[in-house]
């Protein structure tokens, strides 16, 4: 499965290494969307700063087992992790940083794997409008829209079905309207002004 995520990946010209890779910035977001799986399935943190963040008051196991495509996101976060070398401090107050990450990805269904390899950005997209949802399967919330004329930038892996996490972009300046799940766009030269990755 996971020679698919990458091929995904690959298709949309997920090449070029992201400045975050190697940036403490990398190493949280992983932390944080790897042990938000970990929490949605009830595990009981010990740590101060996953009792702190993510409060323990639901927790029902210590150590549980993801499954499907939770376990390969986990799997490809691990292995992000590992790359990068993160060392994430586990014993005092989360972070400003680690907070944000928290509230930014709370309302998404389907959690990403930061891609530590490369990333992808189509800046001045030229494309009809498409929806971006909360989870990567046809039937999930809306979590926005992106627009003609916005940029769409990619720093995640891919899942099976064509399904790519996005953030969309007021353009080159970065400023994040909305961000989710999409399929099913081209965002190729043709259809941007300028692509990177």
């Amino acid at each position: 499965m996971r020679r698919l995520v990458r091929t995904v990946a690959l298709c949309l010209g997920v090449l070029a290494a992201p400045a975050s890779a190697q940036s403490v910035d990398y190493c949280t977001e992983a932390w944080v969307l790897r042990n938000m799986i970990f929490d949605r399935l009830g595990h009981c943190f010990q740590s101060v700063t996953g009792q702190m963040l993510f409060d323990n008051v639901n927790c029902t196991v210590s150590g549980p087992t993801p499954t499907g495509l939770d376990a390969e996101t986990v799997s490809l976060i691990r292995e992000g992790e590992a790359f990068v070398g993160c060392r994430v401090s586990t014993g005092q107050m989360p972070t400003a940083a680690m907070r944000q990450t928290y509230q930014r990805f709370a309302g998404i269904m389907d959690l990403p794997a930061p891609d530590y390899v490369g990333g992808y950005a189509c800046w001045g997209y030229r494309g009809a409008d498409f929806p971006v949802r909360s989870g990567a399967f046809l039937g999930a919330p809306i979590a926005g829209m992106a627009r003609t004329g916005q940029s769409v930038l990619s720093t995640y892996f891919g899942r099976p079905g064509g399904w790519v996490y996005v953030e969309i972009l007021t353009g080159p300046d970065g400023r994040r309207l909305t961000e989710g799940w999409m399929r099913g766009v081209d965002l190729s030269a043709p259809n941007c002004d300028l692509v990177a990755g």
